[in-house]
């Protein structure tokens, strides 16, 4: 177990943060889909616990926010982090699962967005190095 954990610990240290941030993003839509799963079947307490979760990694990602550098696009994310938070809490107030599938829709037109710029530095990386072997 402790091996796994120290594996764990070098990976999430050097995996690049745009595939961390993509990470959070499969999560949270994970905890929710458990959750709709959870109140659709009448499981409130199960329920209650994803998106707490959900809400934390969320809360997490809107602390990470960079609004010197990253200004309207990170504002912009702020807002839409907001909007989703308040949808979290209304359907966990009220165990209404639409509220919760209008953030996954949300969350996955991001996620797919930032698993298209991550492809793309993947590949202008790859292309650098391969000016940088040519040229050695």
């Amino acid at each position: 177990m402790e091996a796994r954990r120290l594996y764990e610990d070098v990976e999430m240290n050097t995996i690049p943060k745009i595939n961390l941030v993509i990470m959070c993003y499969k999560k949270i839509i994970e905890l929710l889909r458990e959750a709709i799963e959870d109140i659709e079947n009448g499981r409130y307490d199960k329920k209650s616990g994803s998106l707490s979760k959900a809400i934390a990694i969320l809360t997490e990602l809107m602390s990470a926010l960079d609004f010197k550098r990253g200004k309207q696009i990170a504002y912009g994310l702020n807002n839409i982090y907001l909007y989703c938070l308040n949808k979290i809490i209304e359907a966990d107030s009220r165990d209404e699962s639409d509220a919760l599938r209008d953030v996954i829709d949300i969350l996955e037109d991001i996620n797919d967005a930032w698993i298209r710029i991550s492809k793309k530095e993947l590949n202008r990386n790859i292309q650098y190095n391969r000016l940088r072997v040519r040229s050695a």
